[in-house]
């Protein structure tokens, strides 16, 4: 059963992939069905605009590439083949019929054809790896694999080629770093801004502490200190202002960047921290009008003084 079962694996159609038909055999050596060879010739002299005469035929066998110089009609049933190919098949037909219903199973398996949108079961599915992209493949029947696409890489469909590629290109995508694709310029940018910020409010909170300390005892203020005062008001204010644009950057810089969940989330934390520093200056603004008020009050002694 072993040996019959091996030769009908070699009584199979390069073409329709399945058990030869009246076959042809060609001056090459390989064999197709009667009506694939006829569907052969016909699709090249299609695609190759009825330039083909029944005087010069001119096409290839589809194993070998081979040209063929004989019209289908011309080249004779191979009845030695044919005999043997109804031989086997009587013989391995009730041996081989749990083998049949499998293999009608997978053929029950079709994919459709892009160029003529017709049906085609898995052991007659081709991909032409020239025109289509590796994991976007499309599928094509003999007839139309072998009218355009002659001259291509035109193969048979391999489903386990197929996902070993997808497999590997799955690992390959497991294995990139999210970090590694930002650009390292934009990282380090990032970093010094909030490191600047940072030390900018706690730089802040420390001047601040100062003016409560003055302002505790407002005996003790002169012309100079109330000057000094004015001036420093001032600058705060002005890196107050500073500060909470490159705040407002930053947030809508955190904004852009949430298509990267771990990026995100450390920016946020980064920027909640630098939130609760900008609240806790806005909170002393008691202070600042409290000291333009000293500052005011200063004034008016000068000017007495002055008199």
């Amino acid at each position: 059963m072993n040996f019959n079962v091996n030769i009908n694996d070699k009584l199979i159609c390069c073409i329709c992939m399945d058990t030869l038909h009246f076959p042809k055999t060609l001056q090459c050596g390989h064999t197709l069905c009667s009506s694939c060879l006829q569907n052969l010739y016909d699709a090249s002299k299609q695609s190759n605009n009825d330039n083909i005469t029944d005087n010069q035929p001119n096409y290839s066998c589809p194993t070998c590439r081979v040209e063929i110089n004989l019209l289908p009609n011309s080249i004779a049933v191979n009845e030695i083949l044919k005999k043997m190919i109804d031989d086997c098949s009587a013989d391995n037909y009730k041996d081989n019929n749990v083998e049949d219903k499998n293999s009608s199973l997978f053929k029950n398996n079709e994919n459709i054809c892009v160029s003529c949108k017709r049906k085609t079961d898995s052991f007659s599915t081709y991909v032409c790896n020239t025109c289509d992209n590796e994991y976007e493949i499309k599928f094509y029947c003999p007839t139309c694999g072998w009218k355009y696409h002659s001259n291509h890489d035109f193969n048979k469909f391999d489903p386990n080629t197929f996902i070993n590629n997808m497999i590997g290109e799955l690992i390959k995508l497991q294995e990139i770093d999210p970090l590694s694709t930002l650009n390292e310029g934009i990282k380090e940018q990032n970093l010094s801004r909030i490191n600047n910020i940072t030390k900018s409010y706690h730089h802040l909170l420390i001047i601040i502490k100062e003016f409560q300390s003055i302002l505790m005892n407002k005996n003790h203020i002169t012309i100079d200190v109330a000057n000094n005062i004015g001036l420093a008001l001032n600058d705060i204010s002005n890196l107050m202002s500073y500060c909470v644009k490159i705040i407002d950057d930053l947030g809508e810089m955190i904004k852009r960047m949430g298509k990267n969940e771990e990026i995100n989330q450390e920016f946020k934390i980064n920027f909640e921290k630098i939130e609760r520093l900008k609240e806790i200056i806005l909170s002393h603004d008691d202070i600042k009008n409290e000291s333009s008020n000293v500052t005011m009050e200063v004034t008016p002694n000068r000017k007495r003084r002055n008199n």
